[in-house]
């Protein structure tokens, strides 16, 4: 996996050529169990432009739920696919 671009959300590549960012917590929550996170719900299809290689690219974030992801990042997190 390798990290595309330089945008407020890393944008990365898995082997397969998928772009996603994920979105890491930032610090280990306490008092709460992350095994009982409530999913991330995207309700209506996002859309958003960023700079992709010195290039403007229109980027999609699916609807869809995300689950709680323990192995993200430091502390867990949520991938989210980009299209």
């Amino acid at each position: 996996m390798k990290n595309m671009y330089n945008n407020s959300f890393r944008v990365k590549m898995d082997k397969l050529g998928n772009k996603f960012v994920d979105l890491e917590l930032s610090e280990k929550p306490t008092g709460l169990d992350v095994s009982k996170l409530q999913p991330l719900v995207v309700e209506d299809q996002l859309e958003s432009f960023t700079t992709i290689d010195g290039k403007e690219e229109e980027v999609t974030v699916p609807q869809g739920t995300y689950l709680f992801n323990s192995s993200i990042g430091k502390f867990g997190g949520y991938r989210i696919p980009l299209k």
